[in-house]
């Protein structure tokens, strides 16, 4: 394959599967080094640059290790193969995996969603934005859902979720991206406060009784209008008790 040709094909699945040239190019010497591998039977090493693509093989004979150039022709044979359809899953791994790691980082926040529909087990499929302008289909499962509100919850709602987990996945060999949403959680309580009242660090959930419910421990007065949009919105009743830096106790129930 004449240089240009590779480098245009590189930019093109760059384009494609929204990752970098050097991306590329990483993913391609390492599928073509680890398939050439098994085919020859001894190492591979795979250098893609900008002056074309070199492949050698390494072999130990007699204690020596002897390189040998892997001739144009073999090299096409193997191209012509199932290298194409190997190097688009493998991007598409690649792929996933990263994006995995940006959502990743945003474990255990909250985010608000709408429900778009159900899951055979009852649970739910949650439309959220995770990343600003990113929105990507969550499961909420059945179990991870308030007793008392499973019954409640029906798609076109908004509302509160707790990112519990997300992780990349092969579904039917396909790679994908699971991301795992709940109700359950007492960040979830926490978070919702910490939006209904910004500027006051420090409010946190210690204890919640799902759907009867949740203590929450703050530095100072949260307003009783933030308090009351939690309790509707979990519908359970919050429980705040300000724990300032000097020894003072107040409690508020609503």
């Amino acid at each position: 394959m004449p240089q240009e040709t590779l480098q245009e094909t590189i930019r093109q699945l760059a384009i494609k599967y929204n990752l970098t040239k050097a991306e590329v190019t990483a993913v391609i010497e390492r599928l073509f080094a680890r398939a050439l591998c098994r085919w020859y039977g001894h190492d591979v090493v795979v250098i893609l640059d900008e002056e074309g693509l070199s492949v050698n093989a390494y072999k130990r004979v007699n204690g020596i290790i002897n390189q040998q150039p892997i001739e144009p022709l073999l090299l096409r044979r193997f191209l012509a193969g199932k290298a194409p359809r190997l190097l688009h899953r493998a991007l598409e791994k690649y792929q996933t995996v990263k994006e995995a790691a940006a959502y990743k980082r945003h474990e255990h926040q909250f985010r608000w969603g709408e429900v778009i529909g159900y899951e055979p087990d009852g649970g739910l499929r949650v439309e959220v934005e995770v990343l600003p302008g990113e929105k990507i289909i969550a499961i909420c499962p059945g179990n991870r859902l308030g007793v008392h509100e499973r019954h409640l919850i029906k798609p076109g709602q908004r509302r509160a979720w707790h990112l519990r987990r997300v992780e990349p996945v092969l579904l039917h060999g396909t790679p994908r991206l699971k991301v795992t949403v709940d109700r359950v959680s007492k960040t979830l309580t926490a978070g919702l406060l910490r939006e209904k009242a910004p500027g006051i660090e420090g409010v946190r959930c210690v204890k919640r009784y799902v759907g009867r419910k949740s203590f929450v421990e703050a530095p100072a007065r949260l307003p009783k209008a933030a308090i009351l949009a939690v309790k509707q919105e979990l519908n359970e009743h919050i429980q705040v008790t300000i724990t300032p830096s000097r020894p003072a106790h107040a409690r508020g129930n609503v």
